[in-house]
């Protein structure tokens, strides 16, 4: 998700969601249903909160599970400047970060069930209203490659071995 915007957002989540898909997000979200509620109850104050919004994926797996369940997983963050308060977290007006690992469960082309885990206490950390968790861990990020690029290192690789290029 780059040049995240409103309009093009929800009608993403539409095309892809079912009407009443069960979405299942960490606290303080909680359970809600279908793409509307998805973007209305918590992507919405995400993106008022980071304009520049962004998520970053780097690890997507799919497969099914041993009751015939599609599911796909994916894990990544969520990244911009943080400019505007998120969940009573103070902006720091600064890049932000904040992990995220989410499932979705396909029927057909579509899902119709999310389980979702934000990590909202990392970006406590970054705002520094988090002290209790300071000293758990350093404050970083490995930034996921943007689309594409991924590609072209493994092309490069693939290349220099193949035909014993010097050049890289």
């Amino acid at each position: 998700m780059y040049n995240f915007s409103e309009k093009r957002v929800k009608k993403n989540l539409s095309a892809l969601f079912h009407d009443k898909a069960d979405i299942h997000l960490s606290h303080p979200f909680g359970d809600i249903s279908g793409p509307s509620e998805f973007y209305n109850k918590s992507l919405k104050f995400l993106f008022e909160s980071m304009p520049d919004l962004e998520r970053r994926d780097y690890i997507v797996i799919a497969g099914k599970t041993e009751k015939d369940l599609e599911w796909v997983g994916c894990a990544g963050f969520y990244t911009g400047t943080f400019f505007k308060p998120f969940l009573d977290i103070p902006p720091t007006g600064h890049i932000a970060h904040m992990r995220f690992h989410e499932f979705y469960r396909f029927e057909g082309d579509k899902v119709v069930e999310v389980q979702a885990l934000w990590d909202i206490p990392e970006l406590m950390m970054q705002s520094g209203s988090c002290l209790w968790l300071q000293h758990l861990e350093e404050n970083g990020v490995f930034l996921a490659l943007q689309q594409w690029m991924g590609f072209q290192i493994c092309l490069m690789i693939l290349l220099k071995a193949t035909f014993q290029w010097s050049i890289f």
